[in-house]
């Protein structure tokens, strides 16, 4: 009886400590996450400010190319199971079905990423996965910032 509790306990601590692990993993996906997303909504104040004092054509369709950039981006967010953002996702106006009664929410709430169901996720990749689709897709960001602020020093901006 002693060696049955003794391995109900073993097997109990390795269970809790790979929760903790994977759960660490997911807290480190979502910082990177929030990372990402904070150097857009920084990129995306940044070319409202371009295009409202300079309205050349070729201003607007360099920051107008970046943000439809940013847009996409956005869109291909995979977001990260049991964790919560550490921004606003109230977007006025946004997932209202127009002529529904009292401005009733869309089911889909779509704000530019997709919201899946975290266990379905879960279920399809491993933490460090999320992991990892997160730094790729913090470098694409990155990229955009880059290539705004290139434009910036070559236009003396």
């Amino acid at each position: 009886m002693l060696i049955i509790r003794l391995i109900a306990a073993v097997a109990l601590l390795i269970f809790a400590v790979s929760c903790n692990q994977k759960k660490s993993v997911l807290q480190e996906a979502l910082t990177i996450q929030d990372e990402a997303i904070h150097i857009a909504m920084d990129l995306e104040k940044q070319l409202d400010s371009l295009m409202i004092s300079d309205t050349s054509r070729t201003n607007l369709m360099t920051t107008g190319n970046i943000k439809g950039r940013i847009k996409m981006w956005e869109k291909v967010m995979i977001p990260v199971p049991g964790m919560k953002h550490d921004h606003d996702h109230s977007h006025e106006g946004e997932g209202k079905k127009e002529g529904s009664p009292e401005g009733k929410e869309q089911d889909d709430h779509n704000h530019g990423h997709v919201h899946a169901n975290p266990e379905e996720i879960s279920a399809a990749l491993k933490p460090e996965e999320i992991r990892d689709i997160q730094i790729d897709w913090k470098k694409e960001i990155e990229k955009l910032k880059a290539e705004l602020e290139a434009y910036r020093k070559s236009s003396g901006k």
